[in-house]
Parts: structure tokens; C-alpha cells; sequence
């Protein structure tokens, strides 16, 4: 996107008439940054890249529970809610748009409306200037990117597959599978297990405005054991516009792989571009020490390019909400875990020929999706910085952050800079990093134009 159609973005506007003030978000500014922070709990988690409309970013909040760890015990009785908020990247302030929306990944502004798939309470959630709406076409967990197909009307969006009986006693139908529903909430089609697709969607929806492409994780299926990868997990897999699987491929060993209490899926979204897929996955698939990074055709997903990051062949070292990004030249920056140290993270990118090459040398704590800026940088943000690197040399600038919290999203560019979220809820706007653009890449950050859709060829 060139610094013309970010002028153009910014032009809309969000109507916040009916929204409320953050009264729990603080606002601290300086001549070089802005900085809100949403809410004061250490049981907010927030992972989703925020979505820009007009000078505002919609930013989703995640509420920390039991289930992540028997550390966060006390979140049950914690008052702070979790919701979607908009931020000013001008002014700091903050407004809520609703306050029972939980949510991991992002969302999608249609011009009028907001959507975003649902965590807490299940379900998709709506915004818009009359208010926020939960659609429940069905009562499962969605916590992957979904895609606003324009042309048929339909949002399309996957849901979890957890490996409990939520899921896994009947088996529920639901979890695992892929829903097309219309603007009111009503179910259009269904990809599911009677179809062949029963993996817990992993890798956000994208479209080349012909088909839709996703990646998957575990494929757990009740008491049922099936020979080989039937229902196509820890794979990418491609559908038609009526949900109808194309395609797929299985990377590395049949099915998924463990990693530990995770599996080898497909992470973050597939990225479109000239004909081909990007693909990276949270770890080994085949007990090499490495996590692959894989190329694909578009039309057949046959494999063009393959290459392994240094993994340790039993550890997770991706994170779910970060996924490749390519510039003009073909050529792939992703985010990985360093082979020596699981707790840092580092830049790597694979050129056309997949060849690859350590950009950037590893950093504190895990690390944010990468986004690409004026053709010549790579932004990625850990705890405390954003990194702003060479994408030629690797030699980077680092700006601190208003908070020393894990950042997983991915940077956002403005015309009143760089906006960072960090993982306790905190908004970092950068006004000094010297950024302007997302420069001319086709895929310069999650979800490309925030609707994750190719440009045309």
C-alpha cells in the first residue's frame, strides 16, 4: 500500500457518536510518541493485529483464563473486561465499541461494518454505527482471521478443534470446520467432516477473489481412528466458493506431528501472490530440526519452494498470529524462535531461489509479525522495541515501546506512524522512525489490504 492509499484509508472516518469513552484507558504523549493504555490487568492478552479506519485503530482484547495456565486461576474473578476499542493514533484517546467481544485475531472494515471472529462466548461479532452485534450460527470457537467475500456476500471463517468434549464427544460437527454466512448471521455453506475437513483452523482465511485458501491444525475426530490425513489436518487446503475442498497439502508425516501440547500446524494466514502461497508452520512436521517454510502453487498447491528454520524437532517455535510477508521481489520475511533459545526470536528472509538468510540477529522475548515498509525496511515489534531493519542488510533501528510487554501483532503505518500494539493492551504510535509507506510489497503485512485478498496480477 503506497503512502497515496494510506491518505486515502485515513480519509474515512468511524462515527463513534454511539460509543462510549475508554474511562480505564491512560493517554501519555510526547513529541515522538503516543501511547494508551486500554486497560491495567495482567489477564488481558492482546494478539490480534488492529485493523485502521480513518485515525482510528479498532484493537481487540483477549482475557486470559485457567486453560492458558494454572497461572491465571485469579482471571476467573477479574473484574477487567476484555472487548474492541478504538484508538486514536493522533490523539491517544480511546473509545469502546463492545465490551463482551473477546477476540485473538482480526477482524475486517467493510466500509460500514466491522467483523471479527469470537473467543469469549463463541460466535462472530459485528460493529457498526448502530452497535455491536454477536451472530452465533453456531456455538464454537473462532480464533483465526476470516475473510469478507464481497462479491458472494458471505463471510467465511474456521473454527477451533479443541481436544476436549466440547468437541470431541459426538464429535460436535462444528469444531474444526468452515462457515460461508450471509450479512444477517445464516449459514450459506459448510465445509465440515462430512466433507472431508475436520482440522482446527489455524492459518486465517485469504482469497485470490477466485478461491479460498487455509491452513489447519489438530484434527482430533471423537473416538474415530483414520487411516493416513482423511480430514486434512496440519495442512493447506484449498475451497471453492460454495466451501467445496479443491485441494490440499500435507506437509512432512501424515497428519500432525506433536509439539509438545501443540501440533505442526499451518500458523497466521497464507499469503497470495503471482500464482503462489506462503506458508509457514508452527514447527517440525517430520522430526527434522526444522520448521518448514513452504512455497506452493496457488492452482494445484504443488510445491514450489521448501525450506527449513532451525527448530528443535518436538518445539513449537512460530506463534499463531504471525505469518510471512512478501515484498515486490518474491521474496518471503518471517518471524521464528532461534534454534539456541526458544525465548527469542529472530528475522528471517527467503529469497525467490529459497535460499535463506538470518536478517536479523535474535531479539528479547517472543516477537510480532513482521510488516514491510517503503521498499526498503522490515518492522517487527518484541518486548519493549520495534525494530525497524534493513531488508537488504539487516541493520536495524530500535524505537522503545510505551510497554515492556511481549508485542505478537503486527506494526501498523499511518500517516501519524507506526503503531505497535503490545500484548498487555498497550497502543505505541511512533511518530519519529522516519517510516512513510507500506511501499509497493503485495503482501506487506497480516491480512495485505486487511481483508486478506491478493492484488491482481
Amino acid at each position: 500500500m503506497s503512502l497515496v492509499s494510506i491518505a486515502a484509508a485515513t480519509a474515512a472516518a468511524l462515527d463513534l457518536s454511539g460509543a462510549a469513552a475508554a474511562t480505564t484507558a491512560t493517554v501519555t504523549a510526547t513529541d515522538t510518541s503516543v501511547v494508551t493504555r486500554l486497560v491495567d490487568s495482567d489477564c488481558i492478552y492482546a494478539t490480534a493485529t488492529p485493523t485502521l479506519v480513518g485515525e482510528h485503530l479498532l484493537v481487540a482484547l483477549h482475557k486470559k483464563s485457567s486453560k492458558m495456565s494454572s497461572r491465571y486461576a485469579h482471571c476467573g474473578s477479574d473484574p477487567t473486561p476484555s472487548g474492541l476499542y478504538a484508538v486514536s493514533v493522533v490523539t491517544g484517546e480511546a473509545w469502546v465499541l463492545a465490551e463482551d467481544f473477546d477476540a485473538e485475531a482480526p477482524g475486517v472494515w467493510t466500509g460500514s461494518r466491522f467483523w471479527i471472529p469470537l473467543v469469549g462466548k463463541a460466535g462472530i461479532g459485528t460493529w457498526s454505527a448502530e452497535g455491536p452485534v454477536r451472530l452465533k450460527p453456531h456455538n464454537t470457537v473462532t480464533d483465526s482471521a476470516g475473510y469478507w467475500d464481497a462479491a458472494r456476500g458471505q463471510y467465511v471463517v474456521g473454527s477451533v478443534n479443541v481436544p476436549l468434549p466440547v468437541c470431541q464427544n459426538g464429535p460436535s460437527p462444528w469444531c474444526g470446520s468452515v462457515v460461508a454466512i450471509d450479512a444477517q448471521g445464516a449459514l450459506q455453506h459448510t465445509a465440515d467432516r462430512t466433507s472431508g475437513l475436520r482440522g482446527w483452523i489455524s492459518g486465517g482465511i485469504t482469497s485470490d477473489g477466485r478461491h479460498y485458501y487455509l491452513g489447519t491444525g489438530n484434527g482430533e475426530d471423537g473416538q474415530n481412528s483414520l487411516a493416513g490425513n482423511p480430514m486434512r489436518a496440519c495442512s493447506v487446503v484449498k475451497l471453492d466458493g460454495d466451501l467445496n475442498v479443491v485441494a490440499s497439502y500435507d506437509d512432512g508425516v501424515e497428519g500432525c506431528r506433536d509439539l509438545g501440547r501443540l501440533k505442526s500446524a499451518v500458523i497466521g494466514e497464507l499469503p497470495i501472490v503471482d500464482g503462489s502461497l506462503y506458508v509457514q508452520h508452527l514447527g517440525s512436521t517430520d522430526g527434522q530440526a526444522e520448521a518448514p517454510f513452504v512455497r506452493l502453487a496457488a492452482d494445484d498447491l504443488s510445491v514450489q519452494c521448501r525450506v527449513g528454520l532451525p527448530a528443535a524437532p518436538n518445539q513449537a517455535v512460530g506463534s499463531f498470529y504471525q505469518a510471512p510477508v512478501v515484498d515486490e521481489h518474491g521474496r518471503a520475511y518471517l518471524v521464528s524462535a532461534t534454534l539456541d533459545n526458544r525465548n527469542k526470536a529472530a528475522l528471517y528472509r527467503v529469497d525467490s531461489d529459497c535460499s535463506l538468510r538470518l536478517l536479523h540477529g535474535a531479539s528479547a522475548g517472543r516477537a510480532g509479525t513482521p510488516t514491510l515498509a517503503d521498499d526498503r525496511w522490515v518492522l517487527y515489534g518484541d518486548a519493549g522495541s520495534l525494530h525497524v531493519v534493513d531488508r537488504e542488510t539487516g541493520a536495524a533501528t530500535d524505537h522503545g515501546l510505551g510497554s515492556q510487554s511481549t508485542v505478537i501483532a503486527g506494526a501498523v503505518i499511518s500517516k501519524a506512524g507506526v503503531s505497535v500494539l503490545s500484548t498487555d493492551g498497550t497502543v505505541t504510535t511512533l511518530k519519529a522512525t522516519g517510516v512513510t509507506s507500506y511501499g509497493d510489497a503485495p503482501w506487506p503485512r497480516f491480512r495485505a489490504d486487511d481483508h486478506g485478498r491478493a492484488t491482481a496480477p
